[in-house]
């Protein structure tokens, strides 16, 4: 997150950035990888239409 605040500028936003960071685009990636993990993970555990619970 530090990355992106460091970049930030309020009069035009993200506008003025003339570089792409490397480590910026490593853990955008990584995020939505883990989330994505997250996301499988819990609808394996959900249970089906016809799972009885007892």
């Amino acid at each position: 997150m530090s990355i992106m605040l460091k970049n930030f500028q309020f009069f035009d936003g993200f506008g003025s950035v003339n570089e792409i960071s490397d480590r910026l685009i490593t853990g955008i990636s990584f995020s939505i990888f883990l989330l994505w993990i997250e996301l499988i993970l819990y609808l394996r555990l959900m249970p089906g239409k016809n799972t009885k619970l007892i």
